[in-house]
């Protein structure tokens, strides 16, 4: 089967580029960021309430703080919701709940909280994920 796209006028594959925005903004970051948050709320070392769905609240609220604090120009302000995030087979952000602009500052944000909890081999591993995606930013 041939692709259609050969029939544009001028095309060639040398013209298809990546970039951040689809591939990390609207890719990456809308599955890693509620993965690490499905990990981080699964019990209470990090935000201590019983239940799950008050330790998304409580992250959401340390992240509005975090946002003012560090005059985060997009962020989202749909609260963090274990239902949303976790409905669907894996983790994962819609852009409806949170665009991409918010999703990659969010991934600094993340960074910071990951780098508080480092106990295992896997916490240590989730931390080095997120700072070098901020770094990489």
């Amino acid at each position: 089967m041939v692709s259609p796209l050969i029939l544009i006028s001028g095309f060639h594959y040398t013209r298809v580029m990546f970039d951040p925005l689809h591939c990390l903004d609207l890719g990456v970051y809308q599955v890693a960021v509620p993965s690490a948050m499905k990990e981080l709320t699964a019990n209470r070392t990090i935000w201590p309430a019983a239940k799950k769905a008050e330790r998304y609240r409580q992250a959401y609220r340390e992240y509005k703080c975090w946002v003012k604090m560090h005059r985060v120009a997009s962020y989202t302000n749909q609260t963090f919701r274990a239902k949303a995030w976790l409905k669907k087979k894996y983790p994962q952000i819609s852009q409806n709940q949170c665009k991409g602009a918010a999703l990659r500052s969010m991934v600094y944000w993340m960074s910071h909280v990951c780098d508080r909890y480092k106990i295992s081999d896997h916490d240590k591993m989730r931390a080095l994920m997120f700072s070098s995606f901020a770094e990489a930013d």
